[in-house]
């Protein structure tokens, strides 16, 4: 249930971040007290298991809360969220991404790059930067838009067909992409940012009807 909870989660931090909601701010914190009392019962162990399953963005939650509250039990929560599995290749700078369901993962590594700007960890930058190049570069279509079947395949090897580019990923890679340039001003990240922008999530959608694709068809 985490990755539909993220999102109640991450809409009442934005409530308080840009409408100055402090209601939104008080449930959203007694909602990670109460998170945080049902995992303290889990073993490390027990709580990298559950990371197997998709959970969205539950990481840069808890270190969003402690940006906002200095309080260091939302810090030490973000951290026990960090899926050791998908980072600490990342962190060693290897690519273990083949066969994964690619857009579980960009949360991931948007909650270690927002980690990283609040610790000054080197680890979570460098994780998060290798996997931003690693799947802008080699694991990317040319709209800028990634994956097929929801998953990702060999490097260097993106089949045309009709479920590639799941529009959700790319989103997940935008937001990714602002903290990344944030420290980095590089003109790639700008570009890569442009072109997903508009030949993706701009194109994802029909201006007249509002109708929306999940897929964005690589196949003609």
């Amino acid at each position: 249930p985490w990755y539909s909870l993220h999102k109640i989660y991450a809409g009442l931090i934005d409530a308080y971040l840009y409408g100055k909601n402090e209601d939104a701010l008080e449930i959203v914190k007694k909602m990670a007290d109460w998170a945080i009392k049902g995992t303290s019962r889990m073993s490390d162990a027990s709580m990298q298991k559950m990371l197997t399953c998709e959970h969205g963005g539950m990481c840069k939650v808890f270190a969003d809360l402690y940006g906002i509250t200095g309080d260091k039990k939302y810090l030490k929560e973000s951290e026990r969220w960090i899926h050791k599995e998908i980072i600490n290749p990342l962190i060693k700078k290897e690519d273990k991404l083949q066969g994964y369901h690619a857009n579980t993962q960009i949360p991931k590594i948007i909650g270690i790059a927002r980690l990283y700007e609040l610790t000054g960890e080197a680890e979570y930058r460098n994780a998060a930067e290798f996997f931003f190049e690693t799947v802008t570069k080699n694991r990317s279509y040319a709209i800028g838009g990634n994956s097929k079947g929801e998953h990702f395949g060999r490097e260097f090897d993106e089949p045309l067909s009709r479920d590639t580019c799941e529009s959700c990923n790319t989103y997940n890679m935008l937001e990714l992409a602002e903290h990344i340039f944030a420290w980095n001003k590089s003109s790639e990240i700008a570009d890569f940012y442009e072109t997903a922008l508009y030949n993706h999530i701009l194109a994802s959608q029909d201006p007249q009807s509002g109708a929306k694709t999940y897929f964005v068809s690589m196949q003609s």
